[in-house]
């Protein structure tokens, strides 16, 4: 073991040394700048696949704490393009919005240390790393770098090696955009690589200076999480196609006034099935119209014939069709490629729905309706709410005091109205699935993604300022007009666990239950 370890030791010397050198002739063979504004290039000069990194904008003011911030910024920012292998767009000020980022002044001598702009382009070169100006993104860019551009927000605290974990799946994004580095990333991991070493301490004297900033006051503090860390929030800043869902309705939901309750579900062939038994459990429950069920595929469009189901077919694009045709399986939840392209069109067929002028009790197949839930979602306090949802909680006790909103919601039950405010959510609901990287990123994450980003759920108040129980304004990911969103009782739409555990309809003075997912 202890000759393997030297052999790897001498392989990463031999490596770092070698790229050390790649830089070291890279930097002599290009022409020193005077200033770190010209250290960039124009749009028209990106190289093909150049990557690009950049911090989501925020207020910078001309003040010591501020520009203590700031050389936090710009040297989590360097150290992340190195890690990434990415273009640095350097962060602006919102005073001068043309010019370099407080920042970046340290590079200068203005602000913390004499570092002459010459040194400073010199040993970014040095490094490898690469910079454009701040202004880069307001020049006309192609459409293939325009259309590739996401913004991340990420956990805290993360070291080099869980960084690049986390950020996996968007290598090949052209443009990323990162929230709050100076908190997300934290330095090298403890199996950093000699090289990686080297370059984190370059750039920590960089941005220090001489002692004016302590290098291990730059970065944030390591929070050392045992667990595979994920991207936290994601949003596509591209938006350069929609995912549009195609549905015929038939005449007997059509026939129906506008503002009708359709109770929906969908279903592909392979699981035809269950979709028959939530109908026949419908039926049970004394629900005879407005009942949908979604045909994902032509199986199911040929089941639903056969067995006199209420179905319409659910159709996206010719690359959507094509690829659930892919998926070999009875159920489209065992092909993880796949399955992201049901979650688009299962969202995409609410719209629809919604955008006829309907409210859609919307659930999953093997979610059973045991009485009508209609007429609740036009009482108090649902009637205040644009949508409701179930959750993933078990403790009844607990959600019977308030809302669990530490659960994620279960978008196997929610209630859409169908108002402007539904309609622009589903929209950018569908959209959030349709363009996620990440196959972990379906019609649930995405709807939690959105309901509970920054700065999360406040109470909802009536117009005479009183609490209303149960409902919330979602911030719709910093949409200017919140949304109001229902907190469906537990007690009432149970899941497996209250059902069939701690069987939660058989308590004394229970409430009759509304519905179970199983």
């Amino acid at each position: 073991i202890a000759a393997l370890k030297a052999q790897l030791a001498e392989l990463q010397r031999v490596d770092a040394e070698k790229t050390d050198n790649r830089r070291a002739e890279a930097a002599a063979a290009s022409p020193g700048e005077s200033t770190l504004e010209h250290h960039t290039m124009e749009a028209a000069d990106i190289s093909p696949g150049e990557t690009f990194l950049l911090v989501t904008r925020t207020e910078m003011h001309e003040d010591d704490g501020a520009r203590s911030e700031a050389r936090r910024v710009l040297r989590s920012l360097l150290g992340l393009a190195s890690l990434l292998n990415r273009t640095l767009i350097l962060p602006a000020t919102t005073s001068s919005p043309g010019a370099v980022h407080d920042g970046t002044r340290a590079l200068d001598g203005r602000m913390t240390s004499p570092i002459t702009s010459r040194t400073a382009v010199a040993e970014l070169r040095r490094l490898g790393l690469r910079t454009r100006p701040a202004g880069f993104l307001s020049a006309s860019l192609p459409e293939e770098l325009r259309c590739s551009h996401v913004r991340l927000q990420t956990p805290r605290g993360l070291d080099s090696e869980q960084l690049a974990h986390a950020l996996r799946h968007y290598t090949t994004t052209r443009i990323l955009e990162i929230d709050n580095p100076q908190q997300s990333y934290c330095g090298p991991s403890p199996r950093a690589s000699s090289s990686l070493l080297r370059t984190e301490a370059a750039l920590d004297t960089l941005i220090a200076g001489e002692g004016v900033v302590a290098a291990n006051a730059l970065l944030g503090q390591c929070l050392h999480s045992l667990r595979e860390e994920e991207v936290d929030q994601y949003w596509d800043m591209g938006k350069c196609k929609a995912h549009r869902v195609h549905v015929a309705l038939p005449m007997e939901i059509l026939k129906l006034p506008k503002g009708s309750d359709l109770l929906v579900t969908f279903s592909t062939g392979g699981v035809a099935t269950m979709a028959q038994n939530w109908v026949l459990a419908l039926r049970k429950a004394g629900v005879a119209e407005g009942v949908v069920i979604g045909a994902l595929d032509d199986a199911m469009v040929a089941a639903c014939k056969e067995r006199g189901l209420p179905c319409v077919p659910v159709q996206g694009d010719a690359k959507t069709v094509a690829e659930l045709g892919k998926c070999k399986e009875k159920n489209v939840r065992k092909c993880p490629d796949q399955y992201p392209m049901m979650s688009t069109l299962k969202v995409g067929f609410y719209r629809e729905l919604l955008s006829q002028g309907f409210n859609v009790f919307a659930c999953d197949s093997d979610a059973i309706f045991m009485n009508d839930p209609r007429a609740l979602m036009h009482q108090e306090p649902w009637i205040h709410a644009d949508l409701a949802v179930a959750t993933d909680c078990i403790d009844v006790p607990g959600d019977a005091q308030h809302p669990l909103l530490h659960c994620d919601f279960n978008t196997g039950m929610v209630f859409l109205r169908g108002n402007e405010a539904v309609l622009n959510f589903t929209e950018a609901w569908r959209e959030k699935v349709a363009n996620a990287k990440e196959k972990r990123i379906r019609d649930q994450a995405a709807f939690n993604m959105i309901t509970k980003a920054s700065p999360g759920l406040s109470q909802y108040r009536d117009a005479s300022g009183k609490d209303v129980p149960r409902v919330y304004l979602a911030a719709r990911g910093g949409e200017s007009n919140p949304l109001r969103l229902g907190v469906l009782p537990l007690d009432r739409f149970l899941n497996g666990h209250t059902f069939f555990v701690q069987h939660v309809h058989t308590l004394p003075a229970a409430a009759p239950a509304v519905s179970v997912h199983m």
